[in-house]
């Protein structure tokens, strides 16, 4: 009988459990605080064997955090990077290797545009990442012919991501490593890089 009135006032204890964690929210830090203080190597054990079965999760976490101290949108959920991992198999976008991937950011953050978002990871072979850097990925894969092919796939998928048509996505790609962002210019105008750059194209 207890748990059919659970079942049929669920919104009901949700609120009084919501109410009472406000009024004692205090208290429960303390609490919990101090249970952590007391079990330091219990939490330092489950850390590290989180992170060590979920190196992908720490790798776009870090990247989250990244994107967030440049002020860049970092919104790239779980999901959607399996979603973008699925259109490239699982494997490196260029090489087609499923080793050492890394979550490379297509525009690169240096440049104050994009960020850790969906539409601008993609997997890339650490190696090549490394070479890539920061650089405009345009003009890096000319140091790559045997990827052209490869590439093209990537820009094809990116635009679509973004909205825009191959030509647009490239031209978007050269305007933000031409014209650079920094951390002050990015919190005075919240836009999206895109919509930035549609207006001063007065496409928007």
């Amino acid at each position: 009988m207890q748990r059919n009135w659970r079942k049929e006032n669920k919104e009901h204890i949700k609120d009084y459990n919501q109410k009472h964690y406000a009024e004692k929210k205090t208290h429960y830090k303390l609490v919990r605080k101090r249970y952590y203080n007391n079990n330091k190597p219990k939490f330092k054990a489950l850390r590290i064997k989180w992170t060590e079965e979920n190196p992908e999760l720490v790798r776009l976490y870090s990247q989250r955090y990244n994107a967030k101290k440049k002020a860049l949108p970092y919104d790239l959920s779980a999901d959607e990077l399996d979603d973008i991992y699925s259109q490239f198999n699982y494997s490196c976008a260029l090489t087609g290797t499923s080793k050492n991937l890394h979550h490379e950011h297509f525009i690169c953050i240096d440049t104050g545009h994009m960020g850790t978002t969906y539409g601008n990871i993609i997997p890339l072979d650490g190696s090549l990442n490394i070479s890539k850097n920061n650089k405009n990925p345009f003009e890096w894969i000319k140091d790559f012919p045997k990827y052209q092919i490869n590439f093209n796939y990537i820009v094809s998928i990116l635009s679509s991501i973004n909205g825009l048509s191959v030509d647009e996505y490239k031209q978007f790609v050269y305007w933000c490593y031409e014209y650079k962002r920094t951390i002050e210019e990015i919190e005075n105008d919240q836009r999206l890089s895109i919509e930035i750059w549609l207006s001063s194209f007065k496409r928007i």
